[in-house]
């Protein structure tokens, strides 16, 4: 019995520290959606500007 009870002990350490793990995943996930999503706008605003900006020349240039 007092076998089951190390290793029941060692089997709730495990499971407290994978619950952090999971939590320290999330948030990880959560700020790389973020960074991933601001990355998104910008490029999608230069992307914009260059076409503009093309357009632009190609018509002020006879």
């Amino acid at each position: 019995i007092m076998d089951q009870e190390k290793d029941i002990e060692i089997i709730n350490e495990a499971a407290l520290n994978t619950s952090e793990n999971l939590k320290d995943g999330n948030e990880w996930i959560r700020q790389a959606i973020s960074n991933s999503a601001g990355r998104r706008v910008v490029v999608l605003f230069c992307i914009i500007v260059i076409t503009f900006t093309l357009l632009f020349l190609d018509w002020y240039n006879p």
